[in-house]
């Protein structure tokens, strides 16, 4: 018996609502994803660290034996996008697969993406404006993080280049193939967002789904910081974080906001203009090629 293989692919980009639709389309009963989001599986040619993806095939197959008979078996890897190669493999792979693209505002983007790695303990400079002046050192394999995860992805204006990996796609896979959807319209109406999505995957949309936990950035504490690269860099915590009950996980996010804050949500209206302008014909390319009016990115705040 052959291995079920997926058939639609949430490719990202990351921090765009990748994980709220995961966590949607989990719960409809005509779609199987699984469990472990972000397996990574494509995109040989990013450097992830070893436990942040999955390289064997009959592994990454092992995740959809579970699937039964659902309709539609798909997986979300939000880094299949930044990679130049994923959509070649994909298509490889699986060359009848659906395309799902969530995008947002270019600004917002590198700032959120910011955040995460710093989260992630991917990234150790603090300040974005800072980050993005080391990016030239970066490219050249200079100022990287003892043990970064994704050393790759410190790239955050490349990360935020969305026309050209869009097009990749497009030109992959075949505009019917593919769907590029808006963090922005999520956010407006988040049921007729999941209508459409279940309308390009060809399942019902008269089904009540729940789009679960998100990943919000918020402000990170010295102390924050500290265990984040803690877990990130020795899993040490993993297990004891597995065993605690939720008041108690609770408890200790409510102390940790306790401390001053490291690194605060947010971007100054300085490095926000420069941003903005920097990107404008980013998003003029981007609007382009999805026939969509994207004027309202890239301004001023």
């Amino acid at each position: 018996m052959n291995a079920r293989k997926p058939d639609f692919f949430i490719v990202g980009a990351p921090k765009c609502g990748t994980t709220a639709l995961h966590s949607a389309l989990s719960t409809h009963p005509e779609v199987f994803l699984p469990k472990n989001k972000e397996p990574h599986f494509f995109g040989r040619d990013l450097t992830i660290g070893d436990g942040w993806c999955i390289r064997d095939e009959q592994k990454y197959l092992s995740l959809f034996e579970e699937s039964g008979d659902a309709q539609r078996a798909g997986e979300a890897s939000p880094w299949y996008l930044f990679s130049s190669s994923a959509a070649e493999e994909i298509h490889a792979f699986q060359p009848e697969a659906q395309i799902l693209i969530l995008l947002r505002d270019p600004v917002d983007l590198i700032h959120s993406v910011h955040l995460q790695h710093l989260n992630t303990a991917n990234e150790d400079i603090l300040d974005l404006a800072d980050a993005l002046e080391a990016e030239p050192e970066r490219l050249r394999g200079e100022r990287i993080p003892q043990r970064a995860p994704f050393p790759d992805c410190l790239a955050y204006r490349s990360i935020a280049r969305l026309s050209l990996q869009v097009e990749r796609y497009l030109e992959t896979f075949g505009e019917e193939r593919v769907k590029v959807l808006l963090l922005d319209d999520l956010r407006r109406d988040e049921q007729a967002f999941l209508r459409e999505v279940c309308s390009f995957l060809g399942v019902s949309e008269d089904v009540e789904l729940t789009m679960g936990r998100r990943n919000p950035s918020r402000d990170l504490s010295s102390v924050d910081l500290m265990l984040k690269r803690l877990h990130y860099r020795t899993r040490m915590l993993s297990g004891l974080q597995r065993k605690l009950p939720k008041a108690a996980k609770s408890l200790y996010r409510g102390a940790v906001r306790l401390f001053p804050a490291k690194r605060k949500v947010g971007i100054s209206p300085e490095l926000r203009a420069e941003l903005s302008e920097e990107f404008s014909g980013e998003v003029a390319r981007l609007s382009a090629l999805i026939q969509r009016d994207l004027s309202s990115w890239c301004q001023q705040r």
